[in-house]
């Protein structure tokens, strides 16, 4: 059977992402990541670097994934912060990864909050301009 690099990426991300979830950043260990994911370390460090660009790969892209399902309504904020509430009990790893991120992200994470709030506040604007064009209810 021929090597799947991509398909290693995914089982790798995946387990990364059960493992961070966890145990956070800290207690998340390489070894557990290999061993649930069926590759080696050196895929891990090759296709990811170390354990904090992962971590830091992981919460990006669920955050991601997460912004392009949220939906704000500006005129029903209760509604939206219901659904937001649902999301998470839907998908508590996210909240998980959120918290453990804002507990032991460390320097080379907080480089990249700047950018991804100015993501999230972007996918804000975007989604309610969608859903409304009273311009008391548009983001500046």
């Amino acid at each position: 059977m021929a090597y799947d690099g991509d398909d290693t990426r995914r089982r790798i991300f995946e387990a990364a992402s059960a493992e961070f979830a966890e145990h956070g950043l800290a207690g998340a260990r390489i070894d557990r990541i290999a061993a649930a994911a069926k590759a080696n370390k050196q895929a891990i460090y090759l296709y990811y670097g170390n354990k904090e660009k992962l971590f830091s790969i992981v919460v990006q892209q669920k955050l991601d994934e997460f912004c392009d399902t949220v939906v704000v309504q500006p005129e029903a904020i209760a509604e939206s912060v219901g659904e937001l509430f649902d999301l998470y009990q839907q998908d508590p790893d996210m909240l998980r990864l959120l918290l453990w991120e804002a507990l032991d992200g460390g320097d080379e994470l907080d480089a990249s909050e700047p950018e991804r709030r100015a993501d999230f506040m972007a996918k804000v604007r975007s989604s309610s301009r969608r859903r409304t064009t009273a311009s008391e209810y548009a983001f500046p």
